[in-house]
């Protein structure tokens, strides 16, 4: 936090001033999460089962606009230990280097839970102050018209979007 309020006042800015600036220079990655709770387990696992059995044939296939060039369920390399966690998410990557990671949890009080992670890159020459939803619309809309989210949830809209 002193490091933070170092920088500002040495900057002679605010935060958003920062974080423009920021963008201004190096682009911005914009970031969101969608979580649909406690939807029957039924439909969450039908929903994930039938994106894990797309993965193969998405690679080279159009998404929002772009080329889906990884399709896979993702695994994680610890650089610490070597250990591997397996089947952290199902992961689509184009070839912008947008991502898509659905995960499924069955840790809620009812139901299951089916989290959606958004994530693309814009450069400094794109529009840097969207709101997180408009710029990642595309990404949002493709997964849910692949997956029909909306329908075997009956949710129009995420439960939580963070």
């Amino acid at each position: 936090v002193l490091y933070w309020l170092q920088v500002l006042a040495e900057k002679k800015c605010s935060v958003k001033d920062l974080m423009q600036n920021h963008w201004k220079q190096f682009g911005r990655n914009y970031y969101s999460r969608h979580d649909y709770e406690a939807i029957p387990s039924n439909i969450a696992n039908q929903i994930f089962g039938n994106l894990n059995s797309m993965l193969e044939n998405l690679i080279g296939s159009s998404f929002a606009g772009h080329l889906v060039k990884v399709a896979d369920n993702f695994s994680y390399l610890d650089p610490v230990d070597n250990s591997i966690s397996e089947n952290q998410g199902l992961r689509l990557v184009l070839d912008d280097n947008s991502r898509v990671i659905v995960r499924l949890s069955g840790t809620g009080t009812k139901g299951a839970t089916l989290r959606l992670y958004f994530e693309k890159f814009f450069n400094p020459q794109q529009n840097l102050s969207l709101n997180p939803q408009i710029a990642l619309k595309p990404l949002i809309d493709d997964l849910d018209a692949l997956l029909n989210i909306s329908k075997l949830t009956q949710m129009e809209t995420p439960t939580v979007i963070t």
